[in-house]
């Protein structure tokens, strides 16, 4: 029943992570290319690390199969994107910090866009919004 109800009431988050999972698989070099336009205003000496782009591919193809199948790995995703949002929400500079971090070498090096950061706030509380309210449908069993 509750693969049912995932199949009618997340279908719309369903199939955006679906995209999304086609795009970070087919494409993860113009993703990272896109996000440093974005929202890089210098990058400096930094690069990405040799594992981002596999790594993106690989959360991709997550993606297409949590979108595909449902059931606790899709679950699982939803809470990992809502933990996400909220943290981006709640900190957008530390967590963008660690982000870049972890993915890029001379990470110092980066100068953010001013409205990065605010973008990065506001897509994180959209984030957590969509995914508690997936949540919380699937829990009602609606």
């Amino acid at each position: 029943m509750l693969i049912l109800s995932e199949r009618v009431g997340g279908c719309m988050l369903r199939r955006s992570f679906g995209i999304l999972g086609v795009i970070l698989a087919l494409f993860p070099n113009r993703v990272i290319e896109w996000y440093e336009q974005v929202a890089f205003a210098d990058r400096g000496e930094s690069s990405p690390k040799t594992w981002l782009s596999p790594a993106i591919r690989a959360k991709g193809v997550v993606f297409i199969f949590a979108s595909l199948t449902g059931g606790i790995l899709y679950r699982g995703l939803l809470f990992g994107t809502g933990v996400a949002g909220i943290l981006a929400f709640l900190f957008p500079k530390q967590y963008l910090k660690t982000g870049i971090k972890v993915a890029y070498t001379h990470s110092g090096d980066v100068v953010w866009k001013p409205l990065f950061i605010t973008i990065a706030r506001i897509l994180g509380g959209c984030y957590a919004i969509a995914a508690s309210k997936s949540i919380l449908k699937q829990l009602n069993g609606n």
